[in-house]
């Protein structure tokens, strides 16, 4: 597919509003200030604003219904075979996390292998802190939950184990939980805890 048609998904937050509408926060990458730094430091391609990835926001019935929206008010299709990261807000997950999660789980484009955490605020808040070391926040919190593996801290769940989880009759699901913290006046992401 021609990169100029699609918008590259690398992490999605995914809410429920007072009115019960589904808020779908998006972080799409800019392929033009991707490039030549690969994901940590680098060029910033082509005298770009030096952002590597930016913000789209769509509200719907469903998640699905969210999804179908944005293309109401974008030019390019949202294209999620990229995407790493998906983030549940406190009120969508205390909703239920199958509603949210059975178009990722059903759909063929989005990876099994992406990532589910739940955060105590809204999602949309996690995707707008600057990250530190990476280009993009999605990249950010993976290596995170990497690190975090390594380290037994927290125990990273992907796609795959998620729906594995919620198949089973035995095995109740929890979720790393991920927040954003504050040094100063500078946020920063923690991960920690399970929900």
């Amino acid at each position: 597919r021609d990169l100029e048609r699609i918008a590259i998904v690398l992490a999605v937050g995914i809410d429920l509003k007072e009115n019960n509408l589904y808020k779908m926060t998006f972080q799409v990458i800019k392929p033009s200030e991707m490039a030549g730094g690969g994901a940590a430091g680098g060029g910033g391609g082509g005298g770009g604003t030096g952002e590597a990835a930016v913000i789209i926001e769509s509200q719907g019935g469903t998640v699905f219904d969210a999804i179908r929206n944005v293309a109401l008010r974008k030019s390019r299709r949202i294209n999620f075979t990229h995407n790493r990261i998906v983030v549940i807000g406190k009120k969508a997950a205390e909703h239920g996390v199958i509603p949210v999660l059975d178009l990722m789980i059903r759909d063929a484009e989005p990876r099994p292998t992406q990532y589910i955490l739940v955060t105590p605020g809204e999602a949309v808040d996690i995707l707008k802190v600057k990250p530190v070391l990476e280009k993009v926040v999605g990249m950010e919190i993976e290596n995170y939950l990497l690190n975090y593996g390594t380290a037994s801290k927290v125990n990273p769940l992907i796609l795959q184990d998620v729906t594995e989880i919620l198949l089973s009759k035995t095995t109740a699901l929890t979720l790393p939980i991920i927040r954003v913290a504050k040094r100063g006046s500078q946020e920063y992401l923690l991960v920690g805890g399970q929900a």
